[in-house]
């Protein structure tokens, strides 16, 4: 395994931040989500503290279970005056009905 750069831990931090805001909205999902993904849910922990990057396999799991680009997962968002529950609504009900 290679050492982790700063560019990879930036990457962390930012899966990492989406997940949680992820997760957050919809609650009970990170064992279900680990599951899916086919990993213990401790590798989700990792995730979602930026320890790990999940590899792009687990990235279209998530996005999928999710209803979110892998775009969005790893794209930094400025969430100044927005609500993100409204943006994120639709994609987590459209989640919630898929399981």
């Amino acid at each position: 395994m290679r050492k982790m750069t700063d560019r990879d831990r930036e990457l962390g931090k930012v899966v990492s931040e989406n997940l949680r805001t992820l997760c957050d909205l919809k609650r009970g999902s990170q064992r279900r989500l680990a599951e899916k993904c086919g990993v213990h849910p401790s590798a989700l922990t990792k995730w979602t503290d930026g320890r790990i990057v999940p590899s792009v396999l687990h990235m279209i799991t998530i996005s999928e279970y999710f209803g979110v680009t892998i775009d969005w997962l790893v794209t930094k968002h400025n969430f100044d005056g927005i609500n993100v529950a409204q943006l994120l609504s639709k994609a987590v009900d459209s989640a919630k009905e898929s399981d």
